[in-house]
């Protein structure tokens, strides 16, 4: 197969609550949301989905292991790779409260760090829908995962607080390598990939794989989302999906 062209699996996800996908270069005080689930995020998610529950890739999403290891959906399947899950850019909310707790409750007008408790305000994003996509270079794997019995309607936890709903698994298709002038892809773009500097221009920090070697560190590249773009993309007319060539060079590295 060319190198222009790639296999897409695309999973339909609803959201079942408010998602909180924690941005790197957290603070204590305040907790930023992506809008949307990096590419790590979303193979994660795919790699639980696929776990059997008594494994600790399922286990995971339940209880919080530093076991510095990552969940990765090439683990299940090698070769596929994640490029994340987005929704669409004009339905997304963004909502900002102050951090809830139960057994513990704040009293606001006294001592916020009592007890070595710190009041935090918290992100979180809520949207109808997300495209998750998944990339190969051949579509056989991605067709077993399309036919795993247990994918389609199962929820599952997802970052730090949310769940999520497989509603639909569509593909796989192709997606053709395509130059492309001013057009809003179907996921984050590479910040290189944008012209026009807007003011308020939103740079996404997004984790776009796990870098090789024993320890758990993600590689993180600036990133925009909702922009028009100009270069190489990835494409299904059909499908109305565009996924930007730089983002699966990034994503792809991570791959086995």
């Amino acid at each position: 197969m060319s190198s222009k062209t790639l296999w897409c699996l695309e999973l339909r996800l609803q959201p079942l609550s408010e998602l909180l996908i924690r941005q790197v270069g957290k603070s204590n005080v305040q907790w930023f949301s992506y809008p949307f689930l990096p590419p790590t995020t979303f193979s994660g998610f795919v790699a639980s989905l696929l776990a059997d529950p008594g494994e600790d890739a399922w286990r995971k999403n339940y209880i919080e292991v530093n076991d510095d290891t990552a969940r990765e959906v090439n683990a299940f399947s090698p070769g596929v790779f994640s490029v994340g899950a987005y929704p669409d850019p004009a339905l997304v909310r963004r909502n900002r409260h102050y951090r809830q707790h139960l057994g513990d409750v704040y009293n606001y007008e006294e001592f916020a760090w009592a007890g070595n408790k710190k009041l935090a305000v918290a992100e979180a994003f809520w949207t109808p829908e997300l495209r998750g996509f998944l990339l190969a270079s051949t579509a056989e794997f991605l067709r077993q995962l399309a036919h795993r019995t247990g994918l389609l309607f199962r929820a599952m936890r997802v970052g730090k607080k949310g769940v999520t709903k497989v509603k639909a698994v569509i593909g796989p298709y192709e997606v053709t390598l395509q130059p492309a002038q001013g057009v809003i892809p179907s996921t984050v773009a590479p910040l290189e990939m944008i012209r026009h500097f807007p003011s308020g221009l939103e740079v996404f920090h997004v984790p776009v794989r796990k870098r090789a070697g024993p320890q758990l560190v993600r590689h993180v590249y600036p990133c925009v989302f909702g922009q028009a773009i100009y270069g190489q993309v990835y494409t299904n007319n059909s499908r109305a999906v565009i996924i930007p060539e730089p983002l699966v060079r990034l994503t792809q590295s991570g791959a086995s």
